[in-house]
C-alpha cells in the first residue's frame, strides 16, 4: 500500500441555498462510489402546496435567493470603492458562485482559459485585482464534484 494516498474532495451543493444537492456514498471493501443528485421537493408536497409561494417552482425561488445574497455580497464587499458599472463582471462572479456551490466548478483547461481571457475577468480584476486568487482558488477542483469513483 502506497504511504501517500491523495484524498479528493468533493464540494456537492449548499442545500439551504442552492440546488439542494447532495451525495450518495456507496463503500465496499475496495471502492467508493460518489453520485451527486438535487433534492424534488415537489414529491413532499401535496398539489395545493405546490401552488404556494415558493413552491410553485421552488428551484428558481432558490435560485432567487442565491442571486439575492450575492448580490448583496458584492454590493457590501467586493464593489465597495470600485466602479459601480460592473454588472458584466458581476454576473461572471455571481455565476462562478453558483457553480461552485452547486458543484459544477470543475471545467476544462480550454474552459478556464476562457474565462481568464473575457472581458468581464479583466474588467473584474481592474477593479479588484485581489480577486485573483479567490477566483482561481474556484477552480482548483481537478474532477468533477458529481461523481467520483475510487477503487483501492
Amino acid at each position: 500500500m502506497p504511504s501517500w494516498v491523495p484524498v479528493p474532495e468533493v464540494v456537492s451543493s449548499c442545500f439551504a441555498e442552492s440546488d439542494q444537492g447532495y451525495g450518495i456514498v456507496e463503500l465496499t471493501a475496495n471502492s467508493l462510489s460518489y453520485r451527486r443528485h438535487a433534492f424534488d421537493i415537489d414529491n413532499f408536497l401535496t398539489a395545493e402546496e405546490k401552488k404556494l409561494p415558493p413552491f410553485a417552482d421552488f428551484h428558481a425561488y432558490l435560485k432567487e435567493v442565491f442571486d439575492r445574497s450575492n448580490n448583496l455580497l458584492l454590493r457590501q464587499h467586493l464593489l465597495k470603492g470600485a466602479a459601480k458599472d460592473l454588472p458584466e463582471a458581476a454576473e461572471m462572479l455571481k455565476k462562478m458562485h453558483w457553480d461552485f456551490f452547486t458543484g459544477q466548478s470543475y471545467k476544462s483547461e480550454a474552459e478556464i482559459a476562457a474565462i481568464y481571457e473575457s472581458s468581464a475577468y479583466r474588467t473584474l480584476l481592474a477593479a479588484m485585482p485581489s480577486m485573483k486568487s479567490y477566483i482561481s482558488s474556484l477552480y482548483e477542483s481537478t474532477q468533477s464534484s458529481q461523481k467520483l469513483d475510487l477503487t483501492w
